[in-house]
Parts: structure tokens; C-alpha cells; sequence
């Protein structure tokens, strides 16, 4: 039994090779091929190399098909939650009020609808274990999850918003570590560029990951905050406190780890000392 799995994972020239491989030694005694694939992959690569009858050409090649079921939310919610087990520590989501709920929403709204198969659920939760185990404790454990939700989906995104900042947070930092320039008129001037990324998504997806960057990073929505926005004071030392809105997120580049670190707000205190 020769196993290939998938074909349709590869370029169109080297599916074609192994199409053709399998033709060419598919008679052999005692030999049996199991391929995974997609059909609809592997007429478009036969129509490209001038197979006539593609359809038929790929049946003389695979002489017995046999349909994967698509897995039900119910399952990719069970697959979720094993994996959720696995990394489960309740100080996760209790070091910052109201995580846990925030959690759930972010879970709910958008990774229910983003993460649509088995492969892309292994993907994210590896992303998540991997910048867990760096900053764990350091960096609100629901913005981690959002973030690594990003990744898994677009890594063009995920490189705009390490390499480019200001575009989200409306923060551009100079060499001796002053900010300038307006939040909001920065994070306005990079809206197409934005866009830019975003535009191999269909429109549903292109929609729900736009919603879920708003909840991420508060300017990017018109309103200027996000649905927890003004849910989550914090009260640790070392963290910043503002008067009157939320300052949410302060980016760091800390061996390569991407960090995002929300920043509490009192509506009642004076602006702290800071470096802005």
C-alpha cells in the first residue's frame, strides 16, 4: 500500500508528475495506491496540461472514490476543547479581569468562524503553545488567542502588524522612544495599505477578520474601541494608567516573539508618568 497524501497541497506541475507517476505503475502486482485529494484541484491541473476529458482521465486513475465527510462544528468544538485541555492552567484568564469572557467571545465570534478544519485547528493552537511558553503571565492570555488566530489565518497580516505598528496601535516610535504624530490620523493613513492584506479573504472572511483586528486593536474601528474595551481595568504594577479612554496596547518585539500587552485605564486618576 502506497500512501500519498495531500496531492493537492502541491504545485500544479508536480501534481501533474505524480498523477502521471501513478498512472504509469498503478498495474503493478500487488501494488495498491490510497491517495488524498481534491478533485476539483486536480481537473483544474489536468485542464492546464491539456488533458482532454480530464474528468474521465482522472476516473482511469483512481477507479474507487471515497468522500471524507466534513467534520461538524460539534467536532471541531471537541477538537478545540482537547486542545484547550492540554494548555489549560486557570491562571491564564485570572491575571486580567474579565479575560475569561473576553475569551469566550473572541472564541465564539470568530475563531468558530475562521477555523474551519482539522489542519488550520492543529495550525493555530501550535502558534498559540509556541508564544505561550515565551511570555506566559506577561501578556493577556485572550489577546493571544486573537493574535495567534491572525497568524494562523494570514501571516501577510500577522508580518504587517510586527513590522508596521502604527498602522494599528496609531503609535509611531522613534529612536529615543517619544511618540508622535495623532493615534488616530496614523492609523487612518494606513487603511488601504490594511485593506491591501486582507484582500485574498472572501468578503465573509475579509468582514470577520476585519471585526476581529477592531477588537484587537481599538482604533481600527470608528467608535475607537472594542467590544471588552472598556471592560478590562488592571491592576498590576508596571502597568500604565490613563485619564479619560483606554490606551489598550503597547507592541513589543521581544526575541522575535510578537507581544501584545494591554495597558490599564482608570477614568479617575491622573496621567502617570510615562514615556509618551
Amino acid at each position: 500500500m502506497v500512501i500519498i497524501d495531500d496531492i493537492d497541497r502541491l504545485t500544479p506541475t508536480e501534481t501533474f508528475q505524480v498523477l502521471r507517476l501513478v498512472k504509469a505503475v498503478a498495474d503493478f502486482s500487488g501494488t495498491s495506491f490510497l491517495l488524498a485529494f481534491d478533485p476539483n484541484y486536480l481537473i483544474s491541473v489536468l485542464d492546464k496540461n491539456n488533458i482532454v476529458n480530464s474528468s474521465e482521465y482522472l476516473n482511469k486513475i483512481v477507479q474507487l472514490r471515497v468522500p471524507l465527510p466534513v467534520i461538524s462544528e460539534r467536532g471541531m468544538n471537541e477538537l478545540a476543547n482537547a486542545e484547550l485541555e492540554k494548555i489549560a492552567n486557570k491562571s491564564l484568564t485570572d491575571r486580567f479581569e474579565s479575560d475569561q469572557e473576553r475569551l469566550s467571545w473572541i472564541y465564539h465570534n470568530y475563531f468558530k468562524k475562521l477555523i474551519k478544519n482539522p489542519r488550520e485547528l492543529k495550525r493555530f493552537f501550535n502558534h498559540l503553545r509556541f508564544v505561550l511558553e515565551q511570555i506566559e503571565g506577561q501578556v493577556c492570555f485572550s489577546d493571544l488567542f486573537a493574535l495567534s488566530l491572525v497568524a494562523t489565518k494570514s501571516s501577510l497580516v500577522y508580518e504587517h502588524i510586527k513590522s508596521t505598528p502604527e498602522a494599528y496601535i496609531g503609535k509611531r516610535f522613534t529612536n529615543d522612544g517619544l511618540l508622535m504624530d495623532k493615534p488616530q490620523d496614523i492609523v487612518d493613513r494606513f487603511s488601504d495599505e490594511r485593506n491591501k492584506k486582507l484582500s485574498n479573504f472572501s468578503d465573509q472572511e475579509r468582514s470577520v477578520m476585519q471585526e476581529l483586528l477592531g477588537d484587537i486593536f481599538p482604533l481600527l474601528q470608528s467608535s475607537g474601541y472594542s467590544h471588552y474595551g472598556f471592560l478590562i481595568p488592571i491592576q498590576q504594577e508596571g502597568f500604565l494608567h490613563h485619564k479619560g479612554f483606554i490606551l489598550r496596547f503597547i507592541i513589543k518585539l521581544q526575541q522575535g516573539i510578537f507581544l501584545i500587552m494591554i495597558l490599564s485605564v482608570s477614568l479617575m486618576e491622573m496621567l502617570k508618568e510615562t514615556n509618551f
